[in-house]
């Protein structure tokens, strides 16, 4: 049998399936491939060797054959296993490409060197440059004014000592006029995961464009809030903790705003709510005591429902009394799309007198948007998240079948078949799960010293 290739090669499976699990890159998979394929190859081979006639030789084979067969099950549920998980993980890196192209405002992702790996639907309208051309690694100085072509490369050139840098430079657009526009650079948190699926460090820099306006202070603190709710994608931090950090995002860049809340589901029978801060908590409460509102209307109605003083409006005169002293201010009701209906309602407070306008409509669809995307995405993560665990209660299952099996072998001095056959009997019988009875079998075997069978 020494003299058999296939059997020398398969002498190396160990290191093979040692190489195939480390890391968690495109390289796992491969290394699993090729184990599983030299795993079928010595199966194959040993079935070949069987003599046609019986014998202590063939018995062996046979037995070697059944070991690789076991093997060969286990290492395609782990692959399948290292499969999920880095579906998993690409799954959250899309999450941030998602909240990019709800963005308002102009973002390109870039290496050191300036050239574009990816680029949301605003800079293709600023640029005039489809996306998809955008994201072949054009170079971005080809879009900055020869004028300003230094201070890019010298703000490119210095992110890498200061995480944020801001300038002014004119971009010129393949058609239409130059545009003049406030641009932040920033470079991404070492080792999280960029938008598009790579491992990001600091060789890519996001900048964050938009052109200059009459209010250039307004201007600029919007797309600094921009840029950090653009960031929230690459982190693996709880649901609540992340709409949460929307909504604090949602009240900083509206001037008179004091707090926010986000409700998952419908308010009459919420299944989540997050608040930023006291006031906001009460004024949820409010609406809930006297189940009329802004939150309530703008769920049933799929539509932004405004009110400048909340405790006066004529619309809800309940929600008047039961706020007793009167003191609520402007509301605003945002409903949070869903496929068929809202999927909830995102609640922006201010102090009385503040107007809510059209422009802070448009100024929150980004807070709304990224809260709809973090929430489908988490769904998503946590239905795969769920097969995961359910492949790891799988192989888990298996081993204490195979456990169990290997002692009534032992005992009855019969065969796999055989042993397979009396516990799926006796779980027909008793009407319990397979899995059940053999731990309790291996318990029972353990707890009176014979020790499970590896």
């Amino acid at each position: 049998m020494s003299q058999n290739p296939t059997l020398s090669n398969g002498n190396q499976s160990p290191s093979l399936i040692r190489d195939a699990t480390d890391g968690t890159d495109g390289s796992s998979w491969q290394g699993l491939h090729q184990a599983l394929v030299a795993l079928r190859s010595a199966q194959d081979t040993l079935r070949d060797q069987v003599p046609s006639a019986g014998g202590s030789p063939a018995e062996t084979l046979d037995n070697v054959a059944e070991e690789l067969a076991l093997a060969q099950e286990e290492l395609a549920a782990q692959l399948a296993e290292v499969e999920t998980a880095a579906s998993a993980v690409q799954e959250g890196r899309v999450l941030a490409r998602r909240l990019l192209q709800s963005l308002p405002v102009p973002v390109v992702t870039t290496t050191r060197g300036g050239a574009i790996l990816e680029a949301n639907p605003a800079a293709e309208q600023l640029l005039q440059v489809p996306v998809q051309v955008l994201e072949q690694h054009k170079p971005v100085f080809a879009f900055v004014a020869a004028t300003d072509r230094r201070t890019a490369r010298d703000l490119l050139g210095a992110v890498v000592h200061q995480p944020s840098r801001t300038g002014l430079m004119t971009f010129t657009p393949r058609q239409g006029d130059a545009v003049t526009c406030n641009v932040v650079l920033t470079t991404w948190p070492a080792g999280e995961g960029s938008a598009d699926g790579a491992v990001a460090g600091p060789d890519l820099v996001q900048w964050v464009v938009q052109p200059v306006g009459e209010n250039a202070s307004a201007a600029a603190h919007y797309r600094s809030v921009l840029m950090e709710l653009s960031q929230l994608g690459v982190t693996d931090a709880d649901l609540n903790d992340l709409l949460r950090r929307v909504a604090d995002l949602a009240v900083r860049t509206v001037p008179g705003a004091h707090s926010a809340s986000i409700v998952l589901g419908d308010p009459a029978d919420p299944q989540t709510i997050v608040s930023t801060s006291p006031q906001a908590q009460a004024a949820d409460g409010v609406q809930y005591m006297s189940g009329c509102g802004p939150i309530f209307d703008a769920y049933t109605g799929d539509l932004p429902v405004v009110t400048d003083h909340a405790a006066d409006d004529p619309r809800w005169p309940d929600l008047g009394r039961a706020h007793e002293g009167g003191t609520a201010g402007a509301w605003l009701a945002l409903p949070l799309e869903g496929p068929e209906k809202p999927i909830g309602v995102f609640m922006l407070y201010g102090e009385s007198g503040l107007r809510f306008t059209e422009r802070t409509f448009q100024e929150m669809e980004p807070f709304t948007a990224a809260a709809v995307t973090l929430v489908r995405d988490n769904h998503t993560l946590q239905e795969i998240r769920q097969v995961q665990q359910q492949l790891r209660d799988a192989l888990s299952s298996r081993a204490v079948i195979d456990q169990a099996k290997g002692m009534i072998m032992l005992t009855r001095q019969c065969s796999a078949e055989e042993a397979f056959a009396v516990l799926v009997k006796m779980s027909n019988e008793g009407n319990r799960k397979i899995r059940e009875l053999a731990a309790e079998f291996v318990e029972e075997a353990t707890a009176g010293g014979r020790a499970p069978m590896r």
